[in-house]
């Protein structure tokens, strides 16, 4: 099927269905940020807290981590963890299969 016949079809399933024919709203208009200000507090709040604070909270995340069998590490710098998620990756084979994957996830 090409493109025109494509488009053709969902314009006819549009049209069965009663759908409006103009664009689907942005995502930014159906899922607003309503919880920017509670975010940015968040962090406020974490960048004021102590290292003995932050140590508690690491320790804890450790003690609650280990019966679930995941290894929690600290790291200084991000250069040495970064340095130590490679060598992780280099070493471990996958549990499922032989493709490797890293996920990220940039919070303050």
């Amino acid at each position: 099927m090409g493109a025109a016949s494509k488009i053709r079809f969902l314009q006819t399933l549009k049209t069965a269905l009663g759908r409006p024919d103009h664009p689907a709203p942005s995502f930014e208009s159906l899922f607003p940020d309503t919880q920017a200000a509670e975010r940015t507090a968040l962090v406020a709040t974490e960048s004021e807290r102590r290292q003995a604070q932050k140590q508690q909270l690491l320790d804890l995340l450790m003690t609650r981590a280990d019966p679930l069998n995941i290894h929690v590490q600290a790291f200084a710098d991000r250069t040495t963890a970064t340095e130590a998620i490679v060598s992780l990756i280099q070493k471990t084979t996958p549990e499922w299969g032989p493709d490797k994957a890293v996920a990220s996830w940039s919070h303050p």
